[in-house]
Parts: C-alpha cells; sequence; structure tokens
C-alpha cells in the first residue's frame, strides 16, 4: 500500500491532494489491523512488539 501510495503522488496535482491520500490509507491500516496497538504497548513495556497481523 505504502508503494501504491508513493507513486500515486507522483502524478497527484498538489500537496494538499497527496496528504488526503495519505491520511485515508492510513485510516485504512488503522481500522483493519491491530499492529498499532501492539506497537504502543510493547513499547509502554519495553519489549519488542509481537506483530499478529
Amino acid at each position: 500500500m505504502t508503494k501504491r501510495v508513493l507513486w500515486s503522488n507522483l502524478e497527484t496535482g498538489s500537496l494538499h491532494a497527496a496528504m488526503d491520500l495519505e491520511a485515508r490509507n492510513q485510516l485504512l491500516v488503522r481500522m483493519t489491523t491491530s499492529n498499532l496497538d501492539e506497537a504502543i504497548r510493547a513499547r509502554k513495556e519495553g519489549r519488542k512488539p509481537n506483530y499478529a497481523d
């Protein structure tokens, strides 16, 4: 997904449009995985994250 956004942003007409596309993808990832929650817990507990997704 990151690579697609990077390539898409090469043809984006404005910085605002590029930022909107990135925000949409970040929200999509946040809603479909629990990796961010695990990363936050692991950091608070001083351990490496264990990603299940």
